[in-house]
């Protein structure tokens, strides 16, 4: 019988406190996590990431201030990055990582992991592959044209054969392949194979990729049960914005014995425009509060793809606890960084630096924030020029800032739960 994993502390409404125990550590909950998607996260050595004190589980709660009083270049109680089994197996290979020590010796990183299992990656390849849209990016010219005109995604009931977008080669996933690679590796915490659909498609089409996830859930739980590791293993809430497919899909999942549950699936307009996205979220929040009702108390819930900062607000309010994006990491090798607005709350803007306007600023990027950048007041102006001359210094210092400004409003997260200010502090 495995170990319960996780542990309610405290709760304001649907918001939770809570803690997940791994091989490799406590994840203080409500936690964001960065996306080290191949390996690791980008500009940033993994020394930076890695906190200087003990983060040892605590017996009773902390004090407002206590997850806040760090040294300069550390991130507040960063406990859990993810990976990408999609990525890692096409290069360097499970092989590789297996060679070099496992996963935590071959990112350099000593506490918890946790890897998706490369589902939503083959689809989304595949739909670049597929597409010949202008508004498809991020990857050369046979990306969206395919290899020899072969399709890039096949999916039976054995597994999903894909093309790797690297070399066109043929790959297979099954639900058992993927458990095996995550256990082979090491990974704390590991997500089962699912089917991610298109938005918006006919609730038809959902309906089978749920049917399709849940059978595969049963074979991952099956291939779980008969190995001896320390793989905590979640299962993948799919369904689209259906409520209907939202709830046969929790409910079949909840059903069986998984360590805690991801909750995927497209809910918004691939390619879509920022003012688009702005006005899916409304929609997208009813789903997943929705979604999150149907799972059990007692086991903790992951929400793929969410980092804005106003998002994971919303998030913890509808009794999320853990909650992965590229965002943060993303903007900041684009120039951008997350800036609060007000002395005690949270609002922020997000601010571009390579504007002419920072061209003399003296001012550090917020004077409030602990990173490494703002701790020695680096310039706006110096980051502005860091970043025209494409200095590589400037995305390691934005990539901190930013995910220092996410682990601090996590940290003010956990803290209000636990002495019962979360309402006041954060809304209702």
């Amino acid at each position: 019988m495995r170990m319960q994993p996780f542990t309610v502390l405290a709760t304001e409404g649907q918001a939770r406190r809570g803690r997940i125990t791994t091989a490799h550590g406590t994840i203080e909950t409500p936690a964001f996590v960065p996306c080290a998607t191949h390996g690791s996260i980008r500009g940033v050595p993994t020394d930076r990431l890695r906190p200087r004190r003990s983060l040892r589980p605590r017996s009773g709660p902390a004090s407002a201030s206590g997850e806040s009083d760090i040294t300069p270049g550390e991130i507040p109680r960063l406990e859990l990055i993810l990976s990408n089994i999609y990525h890692l197996m096409l290069r360097p290979g499970i092989e590789a990582i297996e060679a070099l020590g496992g996963i935590h010796r071959f990112m350099g990183w000593e506490r918890a992991i946790i890897t998706d299992s490369g589902g939503f990656q083959a689809f989304v390849f595949a739909e670049r592959t597929s597409s010949r849209s202008s508004k498809n990016e991020g990857g050369p010219a046979q990306l969206r044209q395919g290899f020899a005109g072969q399709p890039s995604l096949r999916m039976s009931e054995e597994g999903m054969t894909f093309r790797s977008h690297l070399d066109g080669s043929t790959h297979l996933l099954t639900p058992e392949s993927v458990i095996e690679m995550q256990e082979r590796i090491g990974v704390d915490i590991g997500t089962c194979l699912d089917v991610c659909t298109g938005f918006p498609v006919p609730e038809r089409e959902v309906a089978q990729a749920v049917d399709q996830t849940n059978r595969w859930a049963e074979r991952s739980i099956g291939h779980w049960s008969s190995v001896t590791g320390q793989l905590l293993l979640y299962g993948m809430v799919q369904g689209s914005i259906y409520e209907d497919q939202r709830r046969r899909s929790a409910e079949f999942i909840r059903a069986l014995p998984f360590a805690g549950f991801a909750i995927g699936g497209n809910m918004y307009t691939f390619g879509a425009t920022l003012a688009e996205l702005a006005a899916q979220k409304p929609r997208m929040w009813e789903v997943v509060g929705y979604t999150a009702s149907l799972l059990p108390e007692d086991k903790p819930r992951h929400l793929l793809g969410v980092g804005e900062p106003s998002d994971l607000i919303a998030g913890v309010k509808q009794g999320i606890d853990t909650f992965d994006c590229v965002m943060a990491t993303r903007i900041a090798r684009h120039g951008s960084a997350w800036v609060r607005t007000e002395p005690e709350g949270w609002a922020y803007r997000r601010e571009n630096l390579r504007s002419a306007e920072f061209s003399r600023s003296t001012a550090p990027i917020d004077a409030r924030c602990a990173c490494l950048a703002c701790r020695r007041r680096v310039p706006r102006g110096y980051l502005r020029h860091l970043l025209v001359e494409q200095d590589p210094v400037a995305a390691e210092l934005l990539t901190l800032h930013n995910l220092t400004f996410l682990a601090t409003l996590m940290a003010e997260i956990r803290s209000s739960l636990e002495v019962g200010t979360f309402t006041d502090r954060f809304g209702g």
